[in-house]
């Protein structure tokens, strides 16, 4: 219960709500308790003794008592439902809270099918868990002790049925406890794996189609998802077993009853009034065992959702601002780049593994510093320790001479452009996801990001122009203008250093250098750092590094590398061909 107490906090602003609905609940339990003792004075005083008036007068006790145990019912489920409603939309909020906050290395560990669980499963779960604690858990020992007392006042011979009953019953749900309790965890675990793979297999669908590999899908969604419900079959087949066993113990308890009640009653022991109560307060007594017997598994299953929720709320983010970063709030970023020998891992537990070893350059504002390597040479991880993405793991990586780290990371990514290879787009309007970064900017200032961007014309084209929809993930956009878009994303917040990873790989060459002849003009003064796999991105670049298994194998300009680099030399001519551009004129001329 341990993951329980640590949720605490966050049910304690309900305890208003919680206490009401304990009054509520006590006052159902009270009337119930009561009704029985009714159906014994019309059996003994009334029927027995032939007066209709205590007939009359306990129907109506009744009644009353039933009415009151119903509107008492409606205020308990009213309070049950606003705590564990209210309750799931904190937990839900605090865990969305939990994810942003998180670093790069966070969420590599959680896999986005599994952050959906807790958001959704887990937390409903949690909810159900409080509905029932809330409606049953509280009645069950008012029940149980107040049907104890008033069975012992009426007959104590008869109670010592209970001595047997109760013990058995006792037994039976310790066993079912026992076993159900581990399974709960493993079925949360393979629901994981079912969304996880019901994710991945959405959002890749079109690869999916396109390799023709559906068969190979649905095999493998319908192994974790067998998997699933035969682990659900597991559990349930335990609560088959219970709740007829239950049953066969009440009214094993019940026949116990009516046959030594029944000797009483002859004996004039006990009369028959007192018997149909005794029956009525044994299933009273039975009954909370029951509802606990109903309430354990879904308070199992809760405990497996806290526990897998705390996994992320308790999460500590890798990368968070230190004390020093106060000072530097408010700081306007020049763009003054610069590695100090950085080394970086993505695992510090396998510093053998580094994909970044001694990286030392740097980049001036206005200067375009390019990025040129192999897949997995480290170009893309390289970029990402500018804004902090990941932490360095070796060494320093410094803006206007004081380490990113010294920085808020608020002032320090409010103030870097980043335009990603692949381009993500929000739900929304074009104008929205232009001024994402930035939304105070003008619509004149998103007119310039989109045509330096090259995006002010297909924008245009759209019915709404700026006001235009974007679907989720932006699929109403070819790739290329999703591209476009994201560049005008990045250019719009004006930043000081803008970070642009392979983001014009899907549009034209032509359209390329447009897109560098409008940045070379709109950012004259911003540090431009861009990672490109074609070569033609990077021809009039300032400065080049050539990354080779996380290293800088050469760094100059375009003339300077292909004397002295045989790694730039080979890309080069892989793509435009040996000999085809020879000097600077003939590099500008494709450009133009």
């Amino acid at each position: 219960m341990s993951a329980f107490k640590k949720l605490v906090p966050w049910i304690k602003p309900y305890w208003g709500q919680i206490i009401l609905g304990f009054i509520t609940l006590t006052a159902v339990s009270i009337a119930e308790l009561f009704i029985p003792l009714q159906i014994q004075r019309i059996i003994d005083d009334g029927i027995a003794a032939g007066n209709n008036q205590v007939i009359l007068v306990s129907t109506l006790i009744m009644v009353g008592l039933s009415i009151v145990s119903m509107v008492a019912m409606f205020g308990n489920a009213y309070y049950s439902v606003v705590v564990s409603e209210y309750f799931g939309a904190d937990i839900r909020e605090l865990i969305y809270r939990q994810i942003q906050n998180f670093s790069f290395a966070n969420l590599d560990k959680l896999q986005t099918g599994e952050l959906l669980v807790r958001l959704t499963s887990d937390v409903n779960a949690l909810k159900t868990a409080i509905v029932m604690v809330m409606r049953m858990f509280f009645r069950a020992p008012l029940m149980l002790i107040g049907a104890l007392i008033i069975l012992i006042i009426t007959s104590p011979t008869l109670s010592l049925l209970l001595v047997v009953l109760l013990p058995a019953t006792a037994f039976l749900i310790i066993w079912y406890s026992r076993r159900t309790e581990p399974l709960y965890k493993k079925v949360q675990e393979r629901l994981d794996r079912v969304n996880t793979i019901l994710q991945e297999n959405i959002a890749g669908v079109r690869v999916v189609k396109a390799f023709v590999r559906a068969d190979r899908e649905e095999e493998r969604f319908g192994e974790a998802n067998n998997a699933y419900a035969e682990k659900n079959i597991e559990v349930n087949l335990l609560v088959a077993v219970l709740f007829p066993t239950m049953m066969t113990l009440l009214n094993l308890g019940t026949a116990a009853i009516l046959w030594f009640g029944g000797n009483l009653s002859v004996n004039g022991l006990l009369t028959t009034g007192e018997i149909v109560a005794f029956v009525n307060y044994l299933g009273m007594t039975v009954f909370p065992i029951l509802m606990l017997a109903m309430i354990l598994p879904q308070i199992y299953a809760a405990q497996a959702s806290a526990s897998r929720i705390l996994e992320v709320v308790e999460a500590e983010p890798t990368i968070n601002d230190e004390a020093q970063a106060v000072e530097y709030a408010d700081k306007k970023l020049a763009g003054h780049v610069a590695f100090e020998n950085v080394w970086f891992a993505y695992s510090e537990d396998e510093c053998e593994d580094e994909v970044l070893k001694g990286i030392t350059f740097k980049a001036e504002p206005g200067e375009t510093v390019a990025i040129l390597g192999a897949t997995g040479s480290g170009k893309s991880s390289l970029i990402n320790l500018i804004p902090r993405l990941y932490d360095v793991t070796d060494g320093r990586v410094l803006i206007d001479g004081v380490d990113v780290r010294h920085l808020p990371q608020e002032t320090l990514r409010q103030q870097v452009g980043y335009a990603l290879q692949e381009a993500v787009l929000f739900s929304g309007t074009i104008r929205d996801n232009i001024k994402y970064g930035r939304p105070e900017a003008t619509d004149e200032e998103v007119i310039a990001a989109a045509k330096a961007a090259q995006a002010y014309e297909f924008i245009m084209s759209k019915e709404g122009g700026l006001d235009a929809h974007v679907e989720q993930r932006g699929k109403n956009f070819s790739g290329g203008q999703k591209q476009r878009l994201a560049i005008a994303r990045a250019l719009c917040v004006k930043p000081a250093v803008l970070i642009l990873d392979d983001s014009t790989s899907a549009v034209d060459i032509e359209t390329e250098t447009e897109i560098q002849a409008a940045l070379d003009e709109m950012m004259a003064e911003t540090t431009t750092i861009v990672v490109a796999q074609r070569i033609s991105t990077v021809l009039n670049a300032d400065k080049i590094l050539v990354l080779y298994r996380g290293q800088i194998a050469a760094e100059g300009r375009h003339e300077e590398l292909l004397e002295s680099s045989p790694i730039y030399r080979e890309i080069y001519d892989s793509q435009l061909g040996d000999g085809l551009l020879k000097n600077n004129e003939e590099v500008t001329h494709a450009h133009a």
